[in-house]
């Protein structure tokens, strides 16, 4: 069975080899495991669910060499002073070998993994924000909000400290239905 760095490692790869932003890269990796029915110990967090598992794998990978991390300063500081950054990650030459003994040697799980990986892109490839906005709305559905209008889902997100509107929820339902991780798809007003 793939450690969670594997599935990173993967999904990275599965991604083109690169994805920018932890935000992008935590959403992702949370549908991923959610296609592969692999928990990855997401928790509510204020981004929407957060893998503390996911985010360890990736100083583990950085450190070990498999993936370089870029720090992208934005010409911006938030509140508190500090600048506003982001974090990109893609595959070293190590990575790659990586992931060539990985589909070797485990070519079911890292087929799986790709697989979960490309039906994420077909069915949108959306920014940090949506992709944000989709996994806050899936997690309410798993909760049991399944089925529900756009106005209680945005009610529920507030509950979490997450804002998000009607119209946000019915684009993320959208995704969510095209990844057949909902039944239902509520529209605007119902």
């Amino acid at each position: 069975m793939l450690i969670p760095s594997n599935i990173v490692l993967l999904s990275i790869e599965a991604f083109g080899g690169s994805i920018t932003g932890k935000t992008l890269l935590q959403k992702r990796l949370y549908f991923v495991s959610k296609l592969i029915a692999r928990d990855m110990g997401y928790r509510a967090h204020y981004y929407g669910p957060y893998s503390d598992t996911v985010a360890a794998a990736l100083v583990q990978l950085k450190n070990l060499g498999f993936i370089e991390e870029e720090v992208v300063g934005l010409g911006s500081t938030n509140l508190t002073g500090f600048e506003v950054r982001r974090f990109d990650y893609r595959l070293s030459d190590a990575g790659r070998k990586a992931v060539a003994w990985l589909k070797a040697n485990y070519s079911d799980e890292a087929a799986s993994i790709t697989g979960a990986s490309r039906r994420l892109l077909d069915a949108g490839d959306l920014d940090y924000v949506m992709m944000s906005v989709a996994a806050k709305a899936h997690w309410i559905f798993e909760r049991g909000a399944d089925p529900a209008t756009p106005a209680q889902i945005a009610e529920e997100a507030s509950t979490f400290s997450w804002t998000i509107s009607e119209t946000e929820v019915c684009d993320a339902v959208g995704f969510l239905k095209h990844l057949n991780l909902v039944n239902s798809y509520p529209t605007r007003g119902t």
